[in-house]
């Protein structure tokens, strides 16, 4: 088990050295009477393209904002990419055959930890020396999906590419995130080579209490930074 462990921490090490921007909630964080984060819905017939740009602009303001305290400035942005993000498909595509091996309550632990552990780590590369986002081209895929690019600058180090692939979250006008291309390289299947080994030989449960400890350390971070900024 202690193998299997520190196989994952190694490898979300070397994965998240590439991470630099973007893929739930924040207990604690907002104080009460702190307005809610602008997470508009998307328009009807709204574009890939146009529903990207305005996760940009969101993202961008936020990030940007000197007036905002670091902790509610970080809830914010938690709270818009966890709501742009299809974790139901993530989590499909991550974990593949196995997944439906598993259990309803095991899958419903997972996709809460999951997705607050990825905007936590997504979190930690925008936290300093962001810039702006550009947009790049956008084009159909298979008429089901769509690539939006874009480019994250900052202020030291290399730009990075992120390129969205969306799909249609339902019938109506709403798109959803189902995998980021961070400098070329498919989150799905970075987070897919990591868990995968790891649940067949350890269980589901060996990868959820994993991603307990993840989160819970993660929560502990944004405690103290809330206290120091209270303090």
């Amino acid at each position: 088990m202690a193998t299997a462990d520190t196989g994952i921490a190694r490898g979300l090490h070397r994965a998240l050295a590439c991470l630099v921007m973007l893929t739930l909630w924040a207990p604690g964080i907002r104080a009460q009477d702190e307005p809610t984060p602008d997470v508009a819905p998307p328009s009807a017939g709204q574009t890939a393209r146009g529903y990207i740009e305005q996760t940009v602009e969101t993202v961008t303001s936020i990030l940007l904002d000197d007036q905002l305290e670091k902790p509610l400035k970080r809830a914010r942005f938690q709270e818009i990419m966890a709501a742009r993000l299809d974790i139901d498909e993530i989590s499909r595509r991550v974990l593949r055959k196995s997944w439906e091996q598993w259990a309803l309550d095991q899958k419903k632990e997972f996709k809460e930890l999951f997705i607050q552990h990825l905007v936590s780590v997504y979190w930690q590369k925008v936290d300093s020396g962001f810039e702006r986002i550009e947009m790049g081209e956008d084009e159909a895929e298979a008429n089901i999906y769509w690539h939006v690019h874009t480019t994250v600058l900052v202020e030291k180090g290399a730009n990075v590419s992120i390129e969205f692939i969306l799909k249609k979250a339902n019938d109506q006008a709403d798109w959803k995130t189902i995998d980021l291309k961070i400098a070329g390289a498919s989150q799905v299947s970075v987070f897919r080579d990591q868990f995968q080994p790891v649940v067949r030989s350890n269980g589901p449960d060996f990868l959820l209490d994993w991603l307990r400890k993840a989160v819970a350390r993660s929560a502990a971070e944004l405690q103290a930074e809330q206290e120091a900024a209270d303090g």
